[in-house]
């Protein structure tokens, strides 16, 4: 029957396919048998020979496709062919509320075999159609279709809880408090004693000045970072409790943000500073500070590693060595990405600093001062102390102007040991590679292969690049007695932006080039004192070559460390740039 209709109203009005639809579906609502004796009904009424008796009953009838055209015709009474089915003849209803709330009828009729009904003398429904929004009920007797409603049902609150459930619950909730209670104990005893366990690493971040790991910037009281201390050695700063900021800009240093393995920081990414082959380097806030985080892909995990064990070192804390915050790992498998984060330098790097920058002779003082020491305090070793074992030897393997970060009062502090190597007392160096760094800041034994593996070594292949860096400072400065020329690297006039190795196994090696010292330079007699460091810094023999702390010493002896307190006279404001290094393997 409801394909009669479905053929009756797409024949009338082929454009109402809402209405088809909705047939559909009641059709499809019909249990297999039923529709299976509604088609015999249909066979035996196509047949008059079939020898059945035809019987009549009736129901209101209406087509809400047909009010459309003719408002006459629309609804009245509809005679229903039962033969000897009487017992499948049914009375439906479908409607729906418009927009405005209105009670709005589709279809009204007959229809045979439907054992969803439910009431024999009211045509009423429970439950609504989702799809469609329609309502939809049935029943049974002459008629019963004309009035019909929809009576959602309501859920049995069941049987009201008597005294006896009351004391189980009672006691289960009893129970399941003491076990969580327990819990929570056991948890707390553990986090503790991890927490006094767990690599340093992993610690709460002390609070500290300078933005390098302690120390008190611009003079203050505390540990001083003025360099007319012109002692000469460099010793790790005490853990300060208090938490400021740089001076210029108002730029944090410090953050107080911390963490442990258990959990990760807060760290909120802004915005991406650098990419390279190590991954990307981003700004990023914590606890409401600026803090740099430097993310490492899977391939280079090794890196990450190694500058997660050298933050680890007892002791490694110091006002030039860039602030260490937390190490995190974030993903799994092939997604997997490895955060370092650190304190955050606006200044950017040594490198990007003088492209954009001249510096003047004081500038030249603090910066250079405050490097060495800060290499000073690799290459030292510490003794242990009542709180902390001994920091060991550490040569960095990668030092060049990248690698060298300026905080906003022009004090350097030392970044990016992805390549650097702890010696133990007692232990050998384990399984490293000579030949890694940056190619133009290489010595000349890393490009030869003929590096001895001991500590002294490796710590005068530093101090060859820090001539390199000394230069690069000082072919910037305003004191020369001339025209400040174009930034330039180390050995770019010799073998340009992008040399191969054996350019500059070529350049340094067998010709034994140097990057050029002005004649004008010399004149000024601070400059001439700093051109004969870097010469001995860069010396062919490496055992010929000034450590960390003769070149510290030199420069206090020579009152080349102004007061920090002094302010900076750069000629050119500075600009926002990166705050690590590119790539710590070998570069150009």
């Amino acid at each position: 029957m409801l394909l009669q209709y479905c053929y009756r109203i797409v024949a009338s009005n082929g454009s109402n396919m809402l209405v088809l639809i909705v047939l559909c579906q009641l059709m499809l609502l019909l249990p297999p048998s039923a529709a299976v004796i509604a088609e015999k009904a249909d066979n035996h009424y196509s047949s008059a020979s079939g020898g059945y008796e035809s019987m009549v009953a009736k129901c209101d009838s209406y087509d809400h496709s047909s009010c459309v055209y003719n408002q006459t015709k629309c609804n009245g009474t509809e005679y229903c062919d039962l033969h000897k089915y009487k017992e499948l003849y049914r009375c439906f209803a479908l409607w729906g509320n418009t927009t405005e709330g209105k009670v709005e009828v589709i279809l009204k009729g007959c229809i045979y075999s439907d054992q969803t009904c439910i009431s024999k003398g009211e045509c009423v429904t429970h439950k609504m159609e989702m799809e469609t929004s329609h309502f939809y009920c049935c029943c049974y007797e002459d008629n019963c279709n004309r009035e019909f409603s929809w009576q959602p049902l309501v859920e049995d609150p069941g049987p009201k809880p008597t005294d006896s459930d009351n004391g189980v619950g009672l006691m289960v909730m009893g129970t399941l408090g003491t076990l969580s209670i327990f819990v929570v104990v056991i948890a707390l005893v553990f986090y503790c004693y991890r927490r006094n366990k767990m690599p340093p690493y992993f610690r709460p971040l002390p609070g500290g000045g300078g933005g390098c790991g302690g120390g008190v910037a611009n003079g203050s009281s505390g540990t001083s970072n003025n360099l007319s201390s012109g002692t000469g050695t460099s010793t790790a700063p005490a853990d300060s409790s208090a938490s400021h900021q740089q001076s210029g800009g108002g730029h944090t240093t410090t953050t107080p943000c911390g963490g442990t393995v258990t959990h990760h920081l807060p760290v909120q990414l802004v915005e991406v500073k650098a990419k390279g082959r190590f991954g990307a380097l981003w700004l990023a806030i914590c606890a409401g500070e600026q803090v740099a985080v430097k993310i490492f892909p899977a391939s280079d995990y090794n890196s990450w590693d190694i500058e997660k064990e050298v933050y680890g070192l007892p002791q490694f804390r110091h006002r030039n060595i860039l602030e260490f915050i937390g190490v995190e790992k974030h993903g799994e498998n092939i997604l997997v990405e490895y955060w370092l984060i650190s304190s955050y330098h606006y200044r950017g790097s040594l490198s990007d600093y003088l492209k954009s920058n001249v510096v003047s002779w004081a500038d030249v003082c603090r910066i250079a001062h405050t490097m060495a020491e800060g290499l000073c305090f690799l290459h030292e070793e510490l003794p242990a102390s009542k709180s902390e074992a001994a920091k060991p030897v550490i040569a960095h393997r990668d030092f060049k102007s990248k690698n060298v970060l300026l905080k906003a009062d022009l004090t350097a502090c030392i970044a990016d040991f992805g390549l650097a190597i702890v010696f133990y007392q007692g232990q050998p160096p384990g399984d490293t590679h000579g030949q890694v760094g940056t190619r133009r800041y290489m010595a000349p034994e890393v490009l030869e292969g003929a590096i001895s593996f001991q500590s002294d070594a490796f710590l005068r292949i530093d101090m060859y690049a820090c001539g390199l860096v000394l230069w690069e400072l000082l072919s910037r400065c305003t004191a020369q007695g001339g025209p400040v020329p174009d930034y330039k690297l180390p050995f770019e006039e010799e073998v340009g932006c992008h040399p191969t190795l054996d350019d500059i196994q070529e350049c340094v090696v067998v010709q034994k080039c140097r990057p050029a010292i002005k004649k004008h330079w010399l004149k000024h007699p601070g400059l001439e004192v700093l051109a004969a460091t870097m010469e001995e810094c860069w010396d062919h023999d490496s055992e010929a070559r000034l450590t960390a702390a003769c070149v510290v010493e030199r420069l206090s002896a020579h009152n080349l460390q102004p007061s920090l307190s002094q302010q900076s006279n750069t000629a050119n404001t500075t600009t926002t740039s990166t705050t690590t290094t590119t790539n710590n393997t070998t570069t150009t």
